[in-house]
């Protein structure tokens, strides 16, 4: 299934015995459709990093996912939730959206934790200092 978010194209949806998912609130949309779409039974895994007065409101649209609140640096707040996550046995497929920079961090950090490139999505909505992502 392809799910359409912002900017151009959308990201399809891989299969997997497990998804995660990792964002920020410009990407509260496609992680809902995304997350929607998949089985009640289908583990899903992930977080979501926005403003704190704005974690009770994403919440509702993302209730399989963690709402963290967001920290000074852009992506510090997913970057420590990933540190501690454990991933399920088995095949994964995995999808890094929003900020550019803190997507490299988490990129990296999963691929040293054994994942294949094959299996990780990434689709930068933006990044500091560029305009028109």
């Amino acid at each position: 299934m392809l799910v359409m978010g912002p900017g151009n194209g959308g990201m399809q949806l891989m299969a997997g015995d497990w998804h995660l998912f990792l964002g920020d609130e410009t990407t509260v949309g496609v992680l809902h459709a995304m997350t929607a779409v998949l089985a009640p039974t289908t583990p899903v895994l992930g977080a979501i990093e926005v403003a704190a007065d704005e974690r009770g409101t994403v919440a509702l649209f993302l209730s399989r996912l963690n709402v963290l609140p967001r920290r000074p640096m852009h992506g510090a707040a997913l970057d420590a939730w990933l540190a501690e996550v454990t991933l399920p046995p088995g095949h994964g497929a995995v999808y890094l959206l929003g900020h550019a920079q803190s997507i490299q961090r988490q990129r990296a950090a999963l691929l040293a934790c054994g994942l294949e490139r094959k299996h990780v999505r990434c689709r930068a909505y933006w990044a500091d200092g560029k305009r028109g992502l």
